[in-house]
């Protein structure tokens, strides 16, 4: 009978492994359609062009820690294709889809509903994004979180790196490393034997020292153009969605866990819950918000319903009542909402980003020793990456471009007659130049005016593209 049993599980294993490698082939196709988007297009270039002594003094203005940057740069460095980015969270994200399905205990129905969830359909697995790390890195911990007494070095580290990926997840990491506190000062009391807790102690270090870099890595973040006051204010409205379903969805897996466990872990996986929730509004209130921040928050109570609410011995009862319900409850509004059906039907099917046809047009269409300027640095950033043989020129700063230096004492504006300056000066050494236009921002004054004296070579405004549509236009001498 245990035989019998064991090839069940071992077919049903078999078939999950199957399934998950089935989504990330459809992971890839759409890579293979994806247009990189202007935040892609930043990490890459700050991998290609950043040396890494200057990498610690843009994090702080970048808002955040140096771990992707650092893992993109040996293949940005070397020449490698950019969608080698998009490749490269495939990849992570492949990974920890086959950890997840292999390595973390948990009932197999709770593994099909969460490998094709949003957690690894389409967003952390398409997009050159730092988010594929947590992904990786959450599922690693699940895996160790049984046995971190007897492995604390490796859990230290894992959720040390945790912290160099992204800021949104420092309220999972406090709330983890004080629970793991908390167990050590127990057990330093009771057997008063400090040589059995010595290496958890040093694991726990390690999260510390992880924490104390960051603070370090961000010590000019005031200085950062992210932290506008008027950012943060619109941010509050643009967000209101976004946090409304955290909310939503919190409530209601603290009300299902409360109900079903009431013991300790209960107690922890609420308090894990609440805290890296509240956390997560904090960091929604100052940054733009998105489907990515959901689905960390996703991985969290994945985490709580596999690692602390899940038992062997109480399976039927407990733990997978405890996470079907709540997996559901959640995961099916996160795949029905507007942040996630619609762009991956238009990343199959559609344009996402006018950046990769723009920047075509410019090798094929546009001399190559011809200057190019363009009138946003941020949504224009995203052509950069594109171009093999080409060069654009960054009028807000006279440099080549590449990435955005976000630091306030740059400009990132140009007044109407600094800019009637700077186009005399560059049409005295040459007869022509060409502005890249960008249709959702301009941070030139004045330009609207003068736009239609330039004559019109390129324009996506009537494509049926997301955002980021470009014009291309030449200026010619005497304009």
């Amino acid at each position: 009978m245990k035989r019998n049993e064991r090839i069940r599980k071992n077919r049903q294993i078999i078939l999950l492994y199957v399934l998950g490698i089935i989504i990330m082939l459809f992971n890839l196709y759409i890579i293979a359609n994806h247009e990189a988007w202007r935040d892609e297009a930043q990490s890459w270039l700050v991998a290609r062009d950043s040396s890494i002594i200057n990498l610690f003094n843009l994090t702080s203005v970048e808002g955040h820690p140096f771990l992707y940057f650092v893992i993109l740069m040996p293949f940005a460095k070397l020449g490698f294709p950019y969608v080698t980015s998009n490749i490269l969270s495939w990849l992570i994200m492949m990974v920890a889809i086959l950890l997840f399905i292999g390595k973390v205990k948990v009932n197999l129905w709770v593994k099909f509903i969460v490998i094709f969830s949003p957690m690894f359909v389409f967003y952390y697995s398409v997009f050159a994004r730092s988010y594929a790390l947590i992904g990786l890195i959450i599922v690693c911990i699940m895996v160790v979180y049984p046995d971190r007494y007897d492995k604390p070095i490796t859990y230290g580290i894992l959720l040390a790196l945790l912290t160099q990926v992204h800021v949104i997840m420092l309220g999972f990491v406090m709330i983890l490393s004080l629970f793991w506190l908390i167990d050590i000062v127990n057990s330093l009391v009771q057997e008063k034997d400090f040589r059995d807790n010595r290496k958890r102690i040093e694991g726990l270090s390690i999260v510390l020292f992880s924490g104390v870099f960051l603070l370090w890595e961000f010590r000019k973040v005031f200085n950062t153009t992210a932290l506008d006051e008027q950012d943060i204010k619109s941010g509050k409205s643009e967000n209101a969605e976004i946090i409304g379903l955290l909310v939503l969805f919190t409530v209601v897996s603290v009300c299902i866990i409360y109900k079903i466990v009431k013991n300790r872990r209960c107690f922890e996986a609420i308090i894990i819950l609440i805290c890296s929730h509240v956390w997560e509004l904090i960091v929604l209130l100052i940054y733009q918000g998105h489907i990515w921040q959901i689905i960390t928050w996703l991985y969290v109570l994945t985490f709580v319903s596999c690692s602390l609410l899940h038992n062997e011995e109480e399976r039927e009862e407990r733990g997978v009542i405890i996470t079907l319900i709540s997996l559901i409850v959640l995961s099916i509004p996160a795949i029905l909402s507007s942040y996630n059906i619609k762009p991956i039907v238009w990343d199959c099917s559609g344009i996402y980003s006018g950046s990769k046809a723009t920047s075509e047009f410019i090798e094929e269409k546009i001399d190559d020793d011809a200057v190019i300027i363009f009138n946003d640095e941020d949504y224009c950033l995203s052509i950069i990456p594109y171009l093999k043989k080409r060069e654009l020129f960054n009028i807000f700063t006279g440099r080549r471009a590449s990435y955005i230096d976000r630091n306030k004492n740059i400009r990132h504006r140009l007044t109407k007659k600094e800019y009637d300056s700077l186009i005399e000066e560059l049409l005295m050494e040459r007869n022509e130049i060409y502005l890249v236009y960008s249709i959702k921002s301009n941070m030139i004054e004045g330009l609207d005016e003068k736009i239609s004296s330039y004559e019109l070579i390129y324009d996506e405004s009537s494509m049926d593209i997301i955002t980021e549509k470009y014009k291309i236009y030449k200026i010619v001498g005497n304009v």
